[in-house]
């Protein structure tokens, strides 16, 4: 069970990082969404996590790559406007809002098909 939630997560990573590649990187949430519906996971709680935890690592390293392209000029321009002691705390807090709206993505895709009728919940 537990080999199943790595590859699911790494699923989820993977989808991640070709999807923010190519579109901007709020429409992460409708793969995550469909997936979120499509894996075996019966509870909600793995569901939320594997999409919480794979957005998190997923946009802090876009935030950190996007950091290192424009030399961090714009993060330190922005923690200086929010009063931010660094750097590394916008793009934390940047991640965890990601990470939040991933977990509920997925969250919300296993309980749509759960109201369906197509699975049942044991959560």
């Amino acid at each position: 069970m537990k080999n199943n939630n790595i590859y699911t997560f790494f699923m989820f990573l993977i989808t991640i990082l070709l999807v923010s590649y190519f579109v901007p990187i709020w429409y992460i949430f409708i793969p995550l969404l469909i997936i979120g519906s499509i894996i075996y996971s019966t509870k909600s709680t793995p569901s939320f996590l594997l999409g919480f935890s794979s957005v998190f690592l997923a946009w802090f390293l876009l935030m950190m790559f996007m950091d290192i392209q424009n030399v961090g000029l714009l993060s330190s321009k922005i923690t200086t406007l929010f009063k931010l002691p660094s750097k590394w705390l916008l793009i934390s807090i940047t991640a965890l809002v990601g990470a939040l709206l991933g977990g509920l993505s997925t969250w919300f895709g296993k309980n749509l098909k759960s109201s369906f009728g197509l699975l049942k919940d044991n959560a």
